[in-house]
């Protein structure tokens, strides 16, 4: 792919250190495997010869790797050394759950694995290496993929093999969103799943020893991840809307990739490699200055990048300006706005910050497309501040003012429901107004509330069309002083699929009770609600006078949902009891797209 002209953007699994890695030892193997013919075993300490790993619930594959040539790639040289990966619990080896590949005469592959499920709670699992023929190995590796909760020995060795592991993958790692500098961690912080590197490449493609080790140096760069989708993984309380939230490798992976295509966007005539340096070169430091096997070079850092492939073409030019103070009490200022001709080309800038003698920060080696993070940003308010910014060709200073507006701030939120939903009659979303914040302040923070409701309607196509409206629900709190502060939730209201014989049951019953017997009766339909089957009843049951007589009534749906029910009630018995005759008519004169049916269980 690389030697073609692509560029090859790979995510590693989420495996952080989860590997064992040293020198094979010889020792004693249990009595039980010596007297089936294994002539010892590896020894993790002196005089054990078990990995005891804890797991917890989740899917686990278990590899052994020593370092000697696969004969499946090669065709020739191959593996020399035969070990097993033998399973153990409460201190009784399990065969099932064991490898004993005949690496030697079979496979000719160094290599063992073993897979397996814990459904519930936790379980302590040992793992023994035991030799079964030819020479020892020289290194053995252990690597658990889904991290078990914690292991006797190992646990802070690379786990970045295979693909990820060559000269031309960007191997990239893993930094949520709210762990980078613009949102006040600096230097940005790694996800404690991120795989590390540091393995060593050890021989050639044909299998043959090479004269010393090469060290790639992986990862080579960190992206972000925890970007919102649409429908899959879960929320997080981090961001203020109610999309799911993706996190992992194969989501940074993707944002470096798209970053690289930026750069080859406004440089056409740039290689890959030439890309791949300029992320490299400008990527933001994060656990060590330089490279370090767990974030590579740093965060890529798209704006920098871009930046450093213009010529150095003009001094800075600077203008005053007055900046606001985020909800969160820091303040970003956007380099780009205090230099006037930074799309001239001013290349990598100097900048510091002064109130009167006192520095309050300053940077190196930065772009104008940067932002300048000034934590405790409520301490400066409304005090003067001087920035100044040079390159090679020249210095200049403007005056920084940082506004303390006290104004409330509610954060826009956003979700999806069916129109039978409460939501869709008023209320906040998860059942909560959006949370108020007001920088810079001491006083009790106020609770929103709804102010009004803008609807945007859709036309009915049956069959198509899901969205029947859009409601955009505003929202407001006041300070003290009255000052205003508003934000909306997006309510995107959808209508049920179509009503077939698969998904509605209407059998006629002798009994009132045919049903959920608490509050409904009679008829239901069950459909897809976001992935999950769910029933919706027709017909309501109570006894609001406390009377002991029974009242029903048809479910009430909104207008554009294109469902409607008819309820007609007769009660009639004796004195010794009280019977009832409820006849329902549903019609429905729209519906959305086919979904998944959900198959009707009678009562």
């Amino acid at each position: 792919v690389v030697a073609g002209g692509t560029m090859y953007f790979f995510f590693f699994f989420n495996q952080n250190r989860s590997s064992y890695e040293a020198p094979y030892v010889n020792g004693a193997t249990d009595p039980f495997l010596a007297d089936l013919g294994w002539l010892g075993a590896h020894q993790f300490s002196i005089g054990d010869s078990f990995n005891e790993l804890v797991f917890g619930p989740g899917n686990y594959i278990v590899i052994l790797q020593w370092d000697e040539p696969f004969f499946s790639h090669t065709g020739g040289p191959q593996a020399n050394s035969d070990v097993d990966l033998i399973t153990y619990i409460d201190g009784v080896p399990i065969p099932a759950l064991s490898s004993f590949e005949e690496n030697i005469s079979v496979t000719g592959d160094p290599v063992e694995g073993i897979g397996f499920t814990v459904n519930g709670g936790t379980i302590p699992i040992s793992f023994h290496i035991p030799h079964w023929d030819g020479p020892f190995p020289n290194n053995l590796k252990l690597i658990v993929y889904t991290n078990p909760l914690s292991w006797e020995y190992g646990g802070d060795a690379g786990t970045i093999v295979g693909h990820a592991n060559t000269a031309g993958a960007c191997a990239t790692g893993a930094s949520a969103w709210f762990y980078t500098p613009i949102y006040g961690v600096d230097p940005p912080a790694l996800n404690a799943f991120s795989s590390w590197g540091g393995i060593p490449i050890k021989f050639d493609a044909s299998g043959l020893p090479l004269p010393s080790p090469i060290d790639l140096l992986k990862p080579d760069f960190v992206g972000p991840d925890g970007g919102n989708t649409t429908f899959f993984y879960a929320d997080v309380s981090q961001d203020p809307d109610v999309f799911p939230n993706f996190f992992g490798t194969s989501a940074s992976a993707p944002h470096a990739a798209a970053a690289a295509a930026l750069i080859f966007e406004a440089n056409p005539g740039f290689t890959g490699d030439q890309v791949k340096s300029t992320l490299v070169n400008t990527a933001i430091d994060m656990l060590t200055p330089g490279f370090d096997y767990g974030s590579g070079a740093g965060l890529i850092n798209v704006g920098a990048a871009l930046s450093s492939t213009l010529p150095l073409a003009a001094a800075p030019n600077c203008r005053n300006i007055n900046s606001a103070i985020d909800p969160d009490g820091l303040a970003r200022i956007n380099l780009s706005e205090l230099i006037v001709n930074a799309a001239e080309g001013v290349g990598e800038l100097n900048v510091t910050i002064h109130r009167g003698p006192v520095l309050i920060t300053q940077r190196t080696g930065v772009y104008a497309t940067e932002y300048i993070i000034l934590p405790n940003a409520c301490s400066l308010a409304g005090a003067e501040l001087k920035v100044t910014i040079s390159n090679a060709l020249g210095t200049c200073w403007s005056l920084l003012t940082l506004k303390d507006s006290q104004i409330p701030y509610l954060p826009n939120r956003s979700t999806t429901v069916y129109c039978d939903d409460p939501l869709v009659q008023g209320g906040g979303i998860g059942g909560v107004p959006p949370t108020v914040q007001i920088p810079c302040t001491n006083q009790p923070l106020p609770v929103a509330n709804q102010a009004a409701d803008w609807i945007i309607p859709y036309d009915c196509v049956p069959g198509i069309q899901d969205t029947v409206k859009v409601i955009i629900r505003e929202w407001e709190a006041f300070d003290k002083q009255g000052r205003r502060g508003s934000s909306f939730d997006t309510i995107v209201v959808l209508q049920f699929p179509e009503i077939l014989p698969e998904n509605i049951y209407c059998e006629q019953k002798d009994t009132v009770y045919c049903a959920d017997t608490t509050a409904h009766v009679g008829p239901f339909i069950t459909y897809s609600r976001f992935g999950q089957c769910d029933t919706l009843y027709i017909v309501n049951i109570s006894d609001t006078d406390d009377d002991g007589m029974l009242e029903f009534s048809a479910a009430d749906f909104d207008d554009k949902c294109g469902l409607t029910a008819h309820l007609d009630a007769w009660k009639f018995g004796g004195e010794c009891e009280t019977q009832y005759k409820i006849v329902v008519e549903i019609k429905q004169d729209c519906y959305g797209r086919p979904q998944e049916t959900c198959t009707v269980f009678p009562p």
